[in-house]
């Protein structure tokens, strides 16, 4: 009975450790009990922390953000190509603006 007492207890502690980490506190507590609070304080320690989980996506936001971004030179080359294409009649005014706000990133 002691065992399964010990048992618990541990597993209760490796939840609290799962609460500041991706994994949660909820499955790190099913894990412990399940499997071993051994087996479950590894799953915990490998998971990652909240706080570098926020840090990967604000990265990967900023990155995305960059890529989207066309460089300036060709930025001054597309509007120079819709300037021609509205001054040969094939874009109107309309069409211009949006696709000049598209391209500046003022959508």
């Amino acid at each position: 009975m002691g065992i399964i007492i010990l048992w618990f207890i541990f597993s209760l502690l490796v939840a609290s450790l799962g609460q500041q980490k991706k994994i949660g506190s909820t499955a790190a507590f099913f894990i412990s009990l399940l499997l071993s609070p051994l087996v479950g304080a590894l799953v915990v320690g490998l998971s990652k922390s909240l706080a570098q989980e926020a840090h990967d996506r604000a990265a990967l936001a900023t990155q995305l953000l960059q890529a989207q971004q066309p460089p300036p030179g060709l930025v001054a080359d597309e509007l120079r190509k819709l300037a021609e294409l509205r001054e040969a009649g094939v874009l109107s005014e309309a069409q211009f603006s949006q696709q000049k706000a598209r391209l500046l990133g003022e959508d």
